[in-house]
């Protein structure tokens, strides 16, 4: 009888300690999870800004050219 409440009790400890092991994995899970999304949306986010100065960047090249071709068609 004393062996198999040992028994019981080692089993229950193990139980105990598997459901605390369990929810942590659940919280680190959680917490990876918020952190990925906080990431692509960081990326997507610097990735708008680049595609936006990149933009910028060919617009006032191409007003640069084109008032440069102005500035050639009025000189000849």
């Amino acid at each position: 009888m004393i062996m198999s409440l040992d028994v019981n009790i080692t089993f229950n400890v193990y139980l105990q300690e598997n459901e605390k092991l369990k929810k942590e994995l659940l919280e680190k899970s959680s917490r990876i999870d918020a952190q990925n999304n906080k990431i692509s949306e960081l990326l997507q986010r610097s990735q708008t800004s680049v595609d936006d100065d990149i933009c910028k960047a060919y617009i006032q090249f191409y007003a640069q050219l084109l008032c440069c071709s102005i500035k050639c068609s009025i000189v000849q």
